[in-house]
């Protein structure tokens, strides 16, 4: 009886796999947006290289000859991936790619930004690779050149990247610009919101995502053990700031009901007194709430060697 079962079994599972057809489909996106790569091209060995059409960057290939193959997907402004895969049925691959616009030379710069009020260095951290890329990104294809810092609350934050407000109108309410995606949440434990730190702005989307380009720079204030003692309680719902973050809290300054909510990704190491400056400029009470009363911009950001130590 159990030969007879076996039998069986074994009988229904080759008409299954005769039964399967052998294809392969891949969805081929941005390593950092999240966004689809149509046009992105995809070759399989000993079979033609096809592009990617469908909007969702999905393709697909049917009835490959059972085995091992290398696929290579590339597109133009990324750096290609191959990979090898084994098809015995169907087998769907999920490929995100880089942009081949930032180098390592890149990421190994600071960031000038020349503002009107005077020039702030950053350097961004390598602890969260999606926001430095894009911001890198972003700084060398001239985005932030010309935007204004266009929320600002003493004693908190400086807020820009909105690429509506290079010619937006006095009193304009600002905020709601961006690049149309969003960068995925990199919370660091060792990343926190000591002034001087620049992190990603977002809006209320469940998963913590960051805006593609608005950031702040932290200006915060000095707390006491009794003012942490209440943002632990009442702030981070009873999560206990680290000793060693406190004492930064109590002697630098910052914003400690951010941490773990909002992305940092670098800090400022040059022209704190700059963000000072800009932290303390009259600003708007009317529908352009916290809009500096006359405007404070980004003339040029841009990369720069950094500093040998």
């Amino acid at each position: 009886m159990k030969e007879l079962i076996v039998g069986l079994l074994t009988f229904i599972m080759t008409l299954t796999s005769l039964g399967q057809k052998n294809s392969f489909s891949c969805k081929i996106t941005d390593t950092i947006t999240g966004l689809p790569l149509v046009g992105a091209s995809v070759h399989l060995s000993g079979r033609k290289t096809g592009a990617v059409s469908n909007t969702d960057g999905s393709y697909s290939i049917e009835d490959i000859p059972q085995g091992t193959y290398t696929v290579k997907v590339s597109s133009q402004g990324y750096e290609s991936l191959t990979e090898k895969i084994q098809i015995s049925g169907p087998l769907q691959k999920n490929f995100r790619l880089l942009s081949s616009l930032v180098t390592n030379k890149d990421r190994a710069s600071d960031v000038l930004l020349q503002t009107t009020l005077g020039d702030i260095v950053l350097r961004l951290s390598d602890s969260t690779p999606l926001h430095r890329d894009n911001f890198l990104k972003l700084v060398k294809t001239g985005y932030y050149d010309s935007v204004l810092f266009h929320r600002v609350i003493q004693n908190f934050m400086i807020q820009s990247g909105d690429p509506n407000s290079k010619q937006a109108a006095p009193g304009q309410p600002l905020g709601a610009g961006g690049p149309g995606y969003r960068i995925p949440a990199e919370f660091r434990s060792t990343l926190f919101h000591k002034k001087g730190v620049i992190a990603a702005a977002r809006d209320n989307n469940p998963e913590k995502a960051s805006s593609g380009s608005q950031f702040y720079i932290v200006q915060g204030k000095i707390f006491t053990d009794a003012g942490l003692d209440s943002v632990e309680t009442f702030r981070l719902n009873g999560r206990k700031i680290p000793p060693e973050q406190r004492e930064v809290y109590k002697t630098v300054g910052g914003v400690p009901h951010l941490d773990q909510a909002y992305t940092v990704f670098g800090e400022v190491i040059s022209g704190i007194d700059v963000v000072d400056k800009i932290a303390s400029v009259q600003t708007s009470k009317g529908a352009d709430r916290d809009r500096p009363m006359e405007d404070v911009r980004i003339i040029k950001a841009q990369l720069i060697e950094r500093a040998k130590q």
